[in-house]
């Protein structure tokens, strides 16, 4: 049986964001890398240029909604031991109370 706990919960959404984090910092060459200009007539540059195109943008594009996801993910752990933490605190201090 599986046990839900919120304070493990909680550890591993900072993982997680840590983890968003870590990875962002490690794509840092591709997230202020230049696009190949084409300086030239030169038929191999226009190629390069063009590869470049099809290929920088959409790495962009990725790294930041990736990042943008395990963020949001490690957030809403977070979010979610706190509150079920929240929960048990009051459904504890009920019981002692009662």
């Amino acid at each position: 049986m599986t046990t839900f706990t919120p304070s493990v919960w909680k550890a591993e959404g900072v993982n997680v964001q840590s983890t968003a984090d870590d990875f962002y910092r490690a794509a840092h060459g591709v997230v202020v890398g230049q696009p190949i200009d084409k300086r030239t007539s030169s038929p191999i540059e226009a190629a390069a240029a063009a590869g470049d195109a099809l290929c920088q943008n959409p790495w962009h594009h990725l790294i930041a909604k990736a990042h943008e996801g395990l963020t949001s993910v490690g957030s809403r752990m977070i979010g979610t031991g706190d509150d079920y933490e929240a929960e048990e605190e009051s459904a504890a201090a009920q019981r002692f109370w009662d």
